[in-house]
Formats: structure tokens, C-alpha cells, sequence
């Protein structure tokens, strides 16, 4: 039996790549610091220590949640994939800035597709994973696309602005 063990890449852009190491390096001095916490709240507290000591209790939980965190981050910078802006425009894909109108309104609006880190870090930057992205996704200039709520028209399609 073989398994593909391909491992996930996490797309985003280089932007969104540097937060996260910012990220990382502001959590690693929290670690430091709640380490640092948890030997006061230790050697503070009567008996072992651990026992009925609330601020123990506490310092260890934000502790293992910071820790949590930091690896999670760790993982995804290590697997980051760069998504660069698409130079491609004749059908929608991951790096592209999409400009649609809503078919019953006439009102327009602009979406980026990005990676799942990328999404939210602007108002119009949403992920490739999105059920809207997924709709998007292959789709060409003048196509209307049901969205479930709403029909939009896919009025441009341009390399995506993001850097």
C-alpha cells in the first residue's frame, strides 16, 4: 500500500507572509514571558503549587493557547506559497482582481482572490476557498454566475493589485 503524503501548501502573498513572521516573532516573546509567569505563580503559591492555584491555572492555559498558536503560524510560513498577481486574464483564477456586477442592481464590486491567510486583509481580498471564489473560479469576462442570493455579471477580470 503507498500513501501520498503530499504536504498542504498554504498560499498567500508576500504581504500576508511577513505579518505572519511578525506574528511569530510577537509570540515567541509572549511564550518567553508566560514561562516566565508560570515560575513566579509556582513558587508564589503555597504547597506543590499546583493544586487550587487559579493564577497557575490560568498563566498555563494562555501559555499552551500561545504555544498552539505559534505552531500553527511556524507550520504555515515553512509551507507559505507565494501567490503572485495573474498575469493571465482571459478566465478567473487565484491572483486575480475580479470586477463583477450585480445583475439586478447595476452596482459593482471588485474581488481579489487570494490565499486563506490573504482573505480579509483587505476588504475586497477573498480566499480561493470561498464558496464565491469557488463560483468564480475558471469563469470568463460577460459569464453570469448564480452565487445563490444574487446573479453577477463578470465584468473584468485583471492581475490581481496586492503587493
Amino acid at each position: 500500500m503507498s500513501y501520498n503524503l503530499r504536504m498542504q501548501r498554504y498560499l498567500m502573498t508576500r504581504k500576508t507572509k511577513e505579518r505572519l513572521e511578525k506574528d511569530i516573532a510577537q509570540l515567541e516573546k509572549d511564550v518567553t514571558r508566560l514561562r516566565k509567569e508560570i515560575g513566579v505563580a509556582y513558587r508564589l503559591a503555597p504547597g506543590d503549587g499546583w493544586h487550587d492555584n487559579a493564577a497557575l491555572e490560568a498563566v498555563d492555559e494562555s501559555l499552551q493557547i500561545a504555544e498552539i498558536r505559534l505552531r500553527e503560524l511556524k507550520l504555515r510560513v515553512r509551507l507559505a506559497q507565494i501567490v503572485e498577481a495573474r498575469k493571465v486574464v482571459r478566465d478567473v483564477g487565484i491572483g486575480n482582481e475580479v470586477r463583477v456586477e450585480y445583475v439586478d442592481e447595476g452596482r459593482e464590486q471588485v474581488w481579489t482572490i487570494l490565499g486563506e491567510e490573504d482573505s480579509g486583509t483587505s476588504e475586497d481580498w477573498i480566499s480561493h476557498t470561498s464558496p464565491v471564489a469557488q463560483m468564480l473560479l475558471g469563469k470568463k469576462v460577460g459569464q453570469v454566475v448564480d452565487l445563490g442570493w444574487v446573479k453577477v455579471r463578470i465584468v473584468a477580470i485583471a492581475p490581481g493589485n496586492f503587493d
